[in-house]
């Protein structure tokens, strides 16, 4: 996912990456080092069927859905 980290310099845009780790209809958990400024960020994989990145999810803060 890409965002505007508030611990990085001002404007500045960064790529952070990692597995998601499960996944539900209505959610997914992630081992993604997000920090305030990736809420929002698109959630995506490189789809080689498609040839293009897909947006899976979207970035929120650390509340499960139960």
């Amino acid at each position: 996912m890409n965002g505007f980290l508030s611990d990085k310099p001002e404007g500045s845009m960064w790529r952070s990456y990692g597995p998601v780790t499960d996944t539900t209809d209505l959610a997914f958990d992630n081992e993604i080092d997000a920090t305030p400024g990736e809420s929002g960020s698109g959630v995506y994989l490189y789809n080689k069927a498609a040839g293009k990145r897909v947006i899976y999810g979207i970035q929120s803060n650390e509340a499960k859905v139960i």
